[in-house]
């Protein structure tokens, strides 16, 4: 997201929480300013292949070439585009197109991204949905690349990578359709109340037997923890049962799994970065 990439930062205005882009976040739009497409994974895996002893397609170098990522070496664009791209996100977001990406892709081996781009606009077609373009959801599985839940490889094919892996078995064990049927079913503040969910676990199955009124009294201290109104955070909590992730009597399988990737994607933001001097 733009916030773990240092683009934006969040603060707190007169009790309502407000997004600022920070000095990075105006470095790019500087440097891209006359940026008139898409930047998709084809083109920044160039700038990956740039330290290895790998040779990339010739059709992804075209494309960051015609992005102006690279000329002979990498540009200006393509030295901070490596560095922008190399930060882990530390929050998890899963989308429409990403949901359906991860359920249709097998779990131990790939498909052509032309196949893929074909499973996917049957199934919207099978769910009475609007199918969307190749060119779309060619765009998405980019983003899902770049979001950690596939790998493009030279060959074209899409395969799941381990994150993948477990937030398919997510799709598989929660309501996979009410997922897939939702905008952003899976946000940063969707683990943020698990995680406090989880914190608090032992006064919600009191809550329980002691009625609607201490349940309450534990909605507002996960309220407190992830900084967001009451009604909000009531909101989001029927949505995650109807996803699957919650119970009546706490986290379902779906969220405990869910609750674990997010751990693990925050200590890996504590690895060291790649030096690119």
């Amino acid at each position: 997201s733009l916030l773990s990439k240092g683009l934006l930062e969040e603060r707190w205005v007169k009790n309502r929480k407000a997004y600022f882009v920070t000095p990075e976040g105006n470095k790019l739009l500087n440097i891209f300013k006359d940026l008139k497409d898409d930047v998709t994974t084809k083109a920044t895996k160039v700038l990956a292949f740039a330290f290895t002893n790998k040779a990339p397609k010739v059709e992804w170098v075209r494309e960051a070439e015609r992005l102006d990522l690279v000329h002979k070496w990498l540009t200006e664009k393509g030295r901070f585009l490596l560095e922008l791209t190399s930060k882990q996100s530390s929050r998890l977001l899963l989308g429409k197109l990403d949901a359906m990406i991860v359920y249709l892709l097998p779990k131990d081996k790939g498909i052509r991204v032309e196949q893929l781009v074909k499973r996917i606009r049957e199934y919207m077609k099978e769910e009475g949905w609007k199918e969307e373009s190749e060119r779309v959801i060619e765009l998405a599985i980019s983003q899902a690349e770049s979001r950690g839940y596939v790998l493009v490889e030279r060959n074209n094919a899409v395969i799941l990578t381990e994150l993948g892996k477990t937030m398919k078995k997510v799709l598989e064990v929660g309501n996979a359709r009410n997922i897939i049927n939702t905008v952003y079913a899976i946000t940063p503040l969707t683990y943020e109340i698990l995680k406090s969910y989880e914190k608090h676990m032992e006064e919600i199955k009191k809550s329980i037997r002691d009625g609607a009124q201490r349940h309450e009294v534990v909605v507002k201290k996960v309220s407190n923890d992830v900084r967001e109104p009451v009604d909000v955070v009531e909101k989001n909590l029927t949505i995650m049962k109807n996803l699957g992730l919650l119970g009546d009597t706490g986290l379902r399988e779906a969220g405990k799994l869910l609750l674990s990737m997010g751990k693990e994607i925050m200590e890996r933001e504590k690895l060291p970065k790649f030096n690119f001097e």
